[in-house]
């Protein structure tokens, strides 16, 4: 029978973290995938935990001692009631959006508008309202089974706790590890919470089971013999939960710490957030039964937990600074033939079993010495058999409060104001002083000479922590820049990111978030941002109200307001500290957020675009971070693009960055249906050689009329200087970038299931994909460019018509090639240079390439040779 409250307790663990992981996701989706959305979860799961011990323990004391089996009863009645929560909030919380009430917005010192204190905190009550019953109830079956278990006596109270609490920790870890690599992937949101559910009823009906079988006295653990003294404890209990409240703190703070220093290094993928709590949880799973085993050995619980805080700090401080950019390339490298060559389900493991190694390295002995601090306590503490309850309660919120304050501290005040290295020093300094209430409670000669020299070796870290540089973590989270090559002009810590500015020389400037490189000046890269506002912007007569969601560097922004007719332009950005360095991008920007008919909103652009209700835009354009990042799914989602159309004026047009290479072509294809399933008279065009762009317009098809196009240009002098400036000026390259119409998307998307806000597959490529070849050769079809301009044919010239078959030959060629469409080009796969397979020194094939730079460096970039004919040049303006 133990055994089996023990696979109980197992199940239990796992479905609360796949509760917790689905809801953060949920929550996010209603009321924007922000820092403050995810603390909102984290803290009121974390925070009614602690209360629901607590509330618990101090009631199931009262039960009569006589009948062990009671704990256990009620034990199994909270779980069938966490199962019927968990079923109400999965239909509930998908359609929070839809009655959450509307989000104002009020303007900053500033000028910049963010959604009102008031608004914020009534629509995070309602979502926290929703989900503290579920957390009252989960956090309550720790302490009913800690009372069950010692039911018999308070003997070797450590080593139960520590078993009763490293087995919810261990199944915990699991739930953490198959929510994303397995349960999330298959089966999508709603179902993956219906798995948790048939965990709580399994557990629920098991452990009633177990109960009804057991006689009245009996107990989980038999009882030794030595019965401990009942002493008073009020005192040592309070000074127990201090350093549990210490310890909690500084627990979550470096937790924080982590996350948003290895998503830096690592990059911000579900993969990482996942293993990241895995490796967590499995610490504390082997640190609690670690833990309870030395009590159990040592009968000295304050003098262990003394050296396990102490190990806790000084292991922080030594292994943090290893978690480098350097040393994930190393075991990158290890495997890098098999990386070149495999499937993508193949590299994405072996990505991950990469990233795996140097997040054990950072996290896994901190977290193991975490584990050790709950049973210990309760192993001084629990010496009367009539409060068992109240005590286990009372020291469990006391750490659950900890972890609160120190999340949203470190979160919110110490990273933005300290930076990353204080803030390990501000937080293991609390864990430090967690260690003084100790003094309190004990005469005991061998503690205080065990905290003797246990401060002093913590101290002596402190003190070897500080003389590292200050960037040296900021250096270590991103790729190396030789100083030849560019150099570093600013970084920044804030709520939601690590920001870095890098000038890389022959590319200008690069904007780095959290290690990763989001956006830059390099002409490619403005030649797309900037083409998918022009063009759509060209498409429509006399725009007027622009949206664009994701500021980057300010390409799309400046581009929008080269429009003369444009009255009003929306920019909506989740970080602060982006907008913030926008003036280090001013000779591309040209200081667009100092422009008066800018309004600069800093949210969550689909939570804006929700609660827009009366707001219709000509253009709603957006390029999110890399797509395969946690939460940038629900930017693809058909239900955003629903959201996205009834935004837009009858006529207006959504444009949307899709770069296909970052992910197989199951995944690809599925994104193209999420958007045709919307906008059926979609067109897809390249925005720069494999930086593809789909347009949609409401309620009409999209065309390409050419004498409208002129006539609108030559009434936009300013739009037409940069298209010229970004190499695509002329109609023929603005024709050429023509990649499938209408019909095309349809056809080859058909079979594909849409990305939906219950089956974010963006980003679980890996782990649902085998294929790692791009989309088939059947999406590229620019030789039907007539489904975009109907009257290409009576009003383009003779010469343009010419040149632009020439144009549309060479990009079927490339587009259908295996340079192309191979993901591996990618990944350091060298291409041999081959001849383009056309007459390319025959007219009009010579001349089209030879006036076009940007088509001699994609010809040169995707692995072709251009016989005759310089290829080396890239990217730039004519």
């Amino acid at each position: 029978m133990r055994s089996a409250i023990f696979l109980l307790y197992f199940l239990s663990g796992a479905s609360a973290l796949i509760y917790q992981v689905v809801w953060v996701r949920l929550v996010g989706d209603a009321v924007g995938h922000t820092t403050y959305s995810a603390a909102l979860v984290t803290s009121v799961f974390i925070g009614g935990l602690g209360v629901g011990s607590y509330v618990v323990g101090r009631s199931i004391d009262r039960v009569p001692r006589a009948d062990a089996r009671q704990p256990l009863m009620l034990y199994g009645r909270v779980e069938v009631f966490v199962a019927v929560g968990g079923f109400v909030l999965a239909l509930v919380l998908p359609a929070l959006a839809d009655w959450m009430p509307a989000t104002t917005y009020s303007a900053d010192g500033a000028g910049w508008w963010r959604p009102s204190p008031w608004s914020r905190m009534l629509v995070y009550g309602v979502a926290g309202v929703l989900i503290a019953p579920m957390s009252l109830l989960m956090g309550s079956t720790l302490t009913l089974l800690i009372r069950y278990a010692l039911a018999g006596g308070v003997a070797e109270s450590g080593w139960r706790i520590g078993l009763l609490y490293g087995i919810n920790t261990a199944g915990a870890a699991a739930g953490a590890l198959l929510t994303d690599f397995a349960l999330v992937p298959q089966l999508g949101l709603f179902q993956t919470q219906l798995v948790a559910v048939a965990l709580n009823l399994v557990a629920g009906l098991g452990a009633s089971f177990v109960g009804r079988t057991l006689p009245g006295g009996g107990a989980l653990v038999a009882v030794s013999a030595r019965q401990a003294a009942p002493i008073a404890v009020d005192g040592r209990v309070r000074a127990l939960a201090v350093a549990l409240f210490c310890s909690g703190f500084a627990a979550m703070a470096i937790e924080i710490i982590w996350f948003r220093h290895l998503i830096s290094v690592l990059g911000g993928y579900r993969s990482i957030f996942s293993l990241l709590m895995t490796v967590l949880l499995v610490g504390l799973w082997l640190g609690a039964m670690a833990g309870g085993l030395v009590d159990r050995r040592t009968r000295r619980p304050l003098s262990s937990f003394i050296v396990a805080q102490t190990l806790f700090i000084v292991s922080v401080l030594a292994f943090l600074p290893l978690g480098t950019q350097e040393l994930y390339a190393s075991a990158a490298v290890a495997v890098l033939p098999e990386h070149v060559t495999a499937s993508v389900a193949t590299k994405g493991w072996l990505e991950t079993g990469a990233a795996l190694k140097l997040i054990v390295v950072v996290v896994g002995l901190p977290s193991f010495f975490m584990g050790f601090a709950f049973p210990l306590a309760n192993a001084y503490v629990q010496r009367v058999d009539s409060t068992i309850g109240q005590r286990a309660g009372a020291l469990y919120m006391a750490n659950t409060t900890g972890n609160v304050l120190g999340a949203l501290a470190a979160g919110f005040v110490m990273l933005p104001v300290l930076g990353v290295q204080l803030s390990v020093v501000t937080a293991v300094g609390v864990a430090a002083l967690g260690l003084l209430p100790v003094l309190t409670v004990s005469e005991d000669v061998g503690m205080r000479k065990t905290l003797a020299v246990c401060f002093p070796v913590v101290l002596g870290s402190l003190v070897g922590w500080s003389i590292l540089p200050p960037t040296y973590l900021l250096e270590a989270s991103k790729p190396p820049l030789d100083p030849a090559r560019g150099q570093l002009l600013t970084w920044s810590e804030g709520i939601n990111e690590t920001l870095a500015i890098e000038e890389v020389y022959g590319e200008k400037l690069r904007l780095i978030t959290n290690g990763h490189s989001m956006s830059t000046t390099r002409m490619t890269a403005q030649r797309y941002m900037r083409f998918m506002v022009h063009m759509p912007l060209l498409h429509v007569d006399s725009p007027s109200d622009v949206l664009v969601i994701c500021f980057g560097v300010g390409n799309s922004l400046h581009a929008a307001s080269l429009h003369p007719t444009v009255e009003r332009m929306h920019i909506v950005d989740t970080s602060a500290n982006v907008l913030e360095h926008a003036s280090y991008f001013s000779y591309v920007n040209q200081n667009v957020l100092q422009d008066e008919r800018v309004r600069v909103v800093v949210d969550d652009g689909r939570h804006f675009l929700r609660h827009q209700p009366n707001e219709r835009f000509d253009l709603i354009t957006l390029e999110p971070p890399p797509i395969t990042f946690a939460g940038i799914s629900s930017l693809y989602s058909k239900e955003f693009y629903q959201t996205a159309s009834e935004r837009l004026k009858d006529g207006g047009i959504l444009s949307q960055w899709l770069p296909i290479y970052q992910v197989p072509a199951p995944v690809a294809l599925s994104m193209i249906r999420s958007f045709v399933d919307v906008f059926p008279d979609a067109v897809l065009v390249s925005g720069s050689w494999t930086e593809l762009v789909l347009m949609g317009r409401k309620n009409r098809r999209i065309e390409f009329h050419p004498e409208e196009i002129r006539d609108r240009l030559r009434r936009a002098p300013a739009v037409l200087a940069d298209l010229n400036r970004i190499s695509i000026g002329d109609r023929t390259h603005m024709l050429g970038s023509f990649v499938a119409g209408p019909r095309t998307l349809d056809e080859v998307s058909r079979d594909a299931a849409p990305v939906t806000d219950d089956d974010p597959r963006l980003e679980y490529a890996f782990v649902t994909s085998k294929s790692w070849t791009m989309v088939s050769a059947a999406l590229f079809q620019p030789r039907s460019v007539a489904a975009w301009c109907p009257d290409c044919a009576e009003q383009l010239s003779d010469g343009e018509r010419a040149a632009l078959g020439a144009y549309l030959d060479i990009s079927k060629e490339i587009y259908r090639s295996a340079a192309f469409r191979d993901l591996r080009k990618f990944y350091s796969l060298r291409i041999k240079k081959t001849p383009l397979p056309l007459p390319l020194d025959e007219e009009p094939y010579r001349s089209v390439v030879a006036n076009s730079r940007y088509l001699r460096g994609w010809i040169n970039e995707s692995g072709w040779a251009a016989p005759g004919i310089n290829t080396g040049a890239s990217g730039g303006g004519e």
